[in-house]
């Protein structure tokens, strides 16, 4: 039988009364007042009932805006900071607001010193427009940086950003008066003078090395959804890298509530659900208290934000990536963004309700070590009756075989506490590696030195992880994706830096381990 419950009750009324509304507007007795001043005609439709006129619209969209940001409460006054910004219609949107709020002279200025950080992905989306992104970057009179994404490949201290100098178009003195949000900004004529900014970045032979080798990795993901989320996470490096170079602690992100909504159910499908609250929360602390990533626009949805930039006449690039134009049958992520908007065209508190549960959710016990490649804390010690074991056992069953799979012998590891899939062996030439093996004893058993964080032997080289060594320091989402990769050789610098460090203060821990003294 079917049932009707309270929720569908009052989206069906919901419904009827927005349809009883465009009635209205577009009835002969004249246009529909808005709502809030009941003075000015309607101009646009929220959500279901909210008919608002242009200038009341406005107001309430950046009002909501700068209340997200006041919540936070962790801004500081005339604080540097950075948005990223990639030319779409919610980074466009995000800058517009954020350059207006800190030009004003009266008391409602925001108190920040913004900064545009636009990311060169042209080495794995060909069709990305930088030039038109520059452009569109300087005419908002503040200072504007560029990372390119094959930068984040190199070592994890070697410098990614540079200041990109944008010379402006003479500006026509207009005689109409209007809101200073309603003023289109300026245009800039070139963006060509590049300077570099704190530090020498690679020469361009080594920009290519580092661009082939993102491409073998890019080519290495095989499906969509793991190009998906590896671009994703080497963004994300990117700009907390940028970040911290420039010495700047605040990051602005132009998530919005769409967005977060596709992105936490398609991280529930792939496995992230140890961390729905961090990818939905407003200010995101994975890099600790050097770098706070916030999200101003978590509360607006893509729709008020594309009605914005209309209203207001705010210039942007449309977006391109490796999802564009794609078929849902592509990746998790297109799967989920087409059901999720599908369901929000029928039930306007679709993304509303996945949003705000998603803030409700938090992980069971802490978790006090984080995945190598997205800084997130490591979801995989769990216990040997965990969902991730019982994965882990169904997939050992189905690649062995009948024939060759050992129950005693797995059962036996279970119970000795392996809750790891595999155990690191030495890392030899990369730390904490024996006296006993030959290099070693060819140096005169100097290893180890610097506490621990590289060999004292000058004879020995250094060895990446293998692909059991960089599973077990990545979360189970990142697995999926290094699953997926055809071959590891390509894996950033960051990532095998990261395993090398863990994998030698794991092996000293095991040899000292006799001689420790445990809290009673």
């Amino acid at each position: 039988m079917c049932s009707i419950e309270e929720g569908d009750l009052a989206d069906l009324r919901a419904r009827e009364e927005a349809q009883h509304l465009k009635a209205q507007a577009l009835s002969d007795t004249g246009p529909t007042l808005c709502q809030k001043c009941r003075s000015a005609p309607a101009v646009l439709l929220l959500r279901v009932n909210d008919i608002y006129c242009r200038d009341c619209f406005v107001a309430a969209f950046t009002h909501k805006f700068r209340s997200t940001l006041g919540k936070s409460r962790l801004l500081r006054p005339d604080e540097p900071a950075l948005v990223a910004f990639s030319g779409g219609v919610a980074s466009s949107v995000l800058a517009r607001l954020v350059s207006d709020g800190a030009s004003q002279t009266d008391s409602k200025r925001l108190r920040l010193r913004p900064g545009l950080l636009m990311v060169d992905e042209s080495a794995v989306v060909p069709e990305q427009d930088v030039k038109e992104v520059e452009r569109l970057a300087g005419t908002y009179r503040v200072p504007v940086y560029r990372a390119k994404l094959e930068a984040v490949m190199g070592d994890s201290g070697a410098p990614v950003v540079e200041r990109v100098n944008c010379k402006l178009k003479e500006e026509s003195t207009g005689d109409d008066g209007g809101t200073e949000s309603s003023q289109a900004p300026p245009e800039a004529a070139s963006c060509d003078s590049v300077s570099s900014e704190a530090a020498v970045l690679p020469d361009e032979a080594r920009l290519a090395e580092l661009r082939a080798q993102l491409q073998q990795l890019w080519s290495a993901a095989g499906s969509g959804t793991a190009r998906e989320q590896l671009l994703e996470r080497l963004r994300s490096e990117l700009l907390a890298r940028a970040a911290l170079q420039l010495g700047i602690r605040l990051l602005l992100l132009a998530d919005t509530e769409t967005r977060l909504a596709v992105s936490l159910l398609s991280g529930l499908a792939g496995g992230r659900g140890a961390h729905a609250h961090q990818q939905t929360a407003l200010a995101d602390r994975r890099h600790g208290e050097r770098l706070l990533v916030l999200r101003p626009l978590r509360e607006l949805s893509s729709k008020q934000v594309a009605l914005f930039a209309h209203h207001c006449r705010v210039q942007y690039v449309p977006g391109v990536g490796p999802d564009t134009m794609a078929p849902a049958s592509a990746s998790i992520g297109r799967a989920t963004e087409e059901f999720v908007l599908g369901l929000q065209a029928s039930f306007p508190a679709t993304v509303s309700t996945v949003y705000r549960t998603g803030t409700k959710l938090s992980a069971v016990g802490a978790m006090t070590e984080d995945c190598a490649l997205c800084r997130l804390p490591l979801d995989t010690s769990g216990g040997a009756a965990s969902a991730l074991q019982a994965t882990r056992f169904s997939q050992m069953v189905s690649s062995s075989g009948p024939d060759r799979f050992q129950y005693d012998q797995h059962s036996a590891d279970t119970a000795a506490g392996h809750s790891r899939a595999t155990v690191l062996p030495p890392a030899a030439g990369n730390g904490s590696c024996g006296t006993d093996t030959p290099r070693c004893v060819e140096s005169g058993g100097a290893c180890c030195g610097g506490g621990g964080e590289r060999c004292g032997s000058a004879q020995t080289v250094s060895r990446k992880p293998s692909r059991e060594e960089l599973l077990e320091r990545l979360c189970y989402g990142c697995q999926l994706v290094v699953k997926d990769m055809k071959e590891v050789d390509n894996i950033p610098s960051f990532v095998t830096e990261e395993v090398a460090v863990r994998t030698r203060r794991e092996n000293m821990r095991k040899e000292i381990q006799d001689f420790l003294i445990e809290d009673s």
